[in-house]
């Protein structure tokens, strides 16, 4: 249900600016181009929103904040997507995300808006799906980001901790990622893996059964990794029972992070 969910978030997203691209105001100027999306959880409970509404109704600048229920969020995407009746076939009002528009008051509050800390906080809370700075990249949810799995029965032995930037990660954001990278206790390097890397590494491990995917990619359509280097596996065990990930993922311009698994046996003795 929650990629069903986000799915049907990126639908609405491409919706609305289609329908914008009609209108004659310049594109930054629209109130659409000024508005974050918050999708919810479908599960999110009602003490969950009104957590949300709360934090967005601290905004600075706010012109309008209104929530969009299932119905109307539908109604919204078949007024928008009038001519693509191909694309509305399988979508039920039911299956449309519950989420919170913020407008603010022109484009500087909205820049200060996308590079302040109300990504990291909205990560944080409980009943987020996404959130979507319209026109900017859509922002992966806390679940989306931290790691999957804390243990596993055999991990291989892994010193490294990688940290995916987000595609327009600001050389100030990487900066204060590196600088919270070397304050986790037993850090031993930090060091940027290039775009270009990422692609060799990309081709190296796909080469034998599924070339297609490199073949398909670019250097440019991959991510930045800021890589955390540590002393030793207690060090990295630290840092999974600690919650590195979740901490670094409250951070703007982090996409997602991976922390090598502990082993099952050592969470006695961690």
């Amino acid at each position: 249900m929650r990629s069903s969910a986000a799915a049907l978030a990126v639908l609405m997203v491409a919706a609305a600016q289609l329908s914008a691209c009609t209108r004659e105001v310049p594109p930054e100027d629209r109130p659409e181009n000024l508005t974050v999306s918050v999708f919810l959880d479908v599960d999110a409970t009602p003490e969950q929103s009104k957590a949300i509404e709360d934090r967005l109704r601290a905004v600075p600048d706010i012109v309008d904040l209104s929530f969009v229920s299932r119905q109307a969020a539908y109604e919204k995407i078949r007024a928008d997507m009038a001519d693509r009746p191909d694309l509305l076939e399988a979508v039920k009002p039911e299956q449309m995300p519950e989420s919170w528009a913020l407008t603010v008051a022109g484009r500087p509050a909205f820049e200060r808006l996308y590079r302040g800390p109300l990504r990291g906080d909205l990560r944080q809370l409980d009943g987020v799906e996404s959130v979507v700075f319209r026109g900017k990249k859509m922002q992966a949810s806390m679940t989306d980001c931290v790691m999957k799995a804390r243990t596993m029965v055999d991990p291989a032995p892994q010193l490294d901790i990688a940290v995916f930037l987000t595609m327009d990660a600001s050389e100030k954001e990487k900066q204060a990622i590196e600088s919270r990278l070397r304050a986790v206790p037993g850090a031993s390097a930090v060091r940027l893996r290039s775009r270009e890397e990422g692609y060799e590494i990309l081709k190296e491990t796909y080469e034998d059964v599924a070339s297609g995917i490199a073949a398909s990619a670019e250097p440019k359509d991959l991510p930045e990794v800021l890589v955390l280097t540590m002393a030793d596996r207690p060090a990295v065990f630290r840092a999974n029972d600690d919650r590195v990930d979740e901490q670094l993922c409250r951070m703007v311009g982090v996409d997602r992070v991976i922390v090598p698994p502990k082993p099952l046996a050592s969470r006695a003795t961690s």
